[in-house]
């Protein structure tokens, strides 16, 4: 039965910048097996990306599913993943930069926020004053973001 290597070996393999393809080919193992290997060994490809996806899941319980009607690739949350890497200071393609500048634009000019509905999804609705300068409809069951915190979840005073 193959094996993966010693978490030391995986590790370098790691830093050298092997895919996960390529090391499931060197040791006859799945993509997936080594791909979960790195994550439990708190290795990321994409670390501020994991971090985003990661402070969506402790607002929210998106919908994740592999295929179509997966909550978390529809365009406003992509939209609101990328303005949130941005201000985290991640490295955004050209096309990616560009949707998080026009998230924040749309919000500014339509007065809006971003809501989530467990059945219908991400949503854009009208800002009220309780969503203050948030980006999102902060859900009423979990506490307010404060300091870097709800600066990184709020449109800047004036525009970027």
């Amino acid at each position: 039965m193959a094996s993966l290597p010693s978490d030391a070996d995986l590790s370098e393999l790691f830093t050298l910048g092997y895919r996960d393809s390529e090391v499931a080919d060197m040791y006859g193992v799945t993509r997936q097996a080594v791909n979960l290997r790195w994550i439990q060994r708190g290795l990321f490809r994409y670390p501020i990306a994991s971090q985003v996806v990661q402070m969506l899941g402790q607002l929210w319980e998106v919908k994740t599913s592999s295929g179509a009607g997966s909550h978390m690739h529809s365009h406003p949350c992509q939209s609101l993943r990328y303005y949130l890497r941005s201000k985290l200071g991640d490295t955004l393609s050209e096309r990616q930069a560009l949707t998080a500048l026009r998230f924040e634009s749309r919000l500014r000019r339509k007065g809006e926020v971003l809501a989530y509905d467990p059945e219908a999804g991400f949503g854009y609705v009208k800002r009220e004053p309780s969503d203050a300068r948030l980006v999102v409809r902060w859900p009423a069951e979990v506490p307010r973001p404060t300091g870097e915190l709800e600066a990184l979840w709020s449109i800047p005073e004036t525009a970027a």
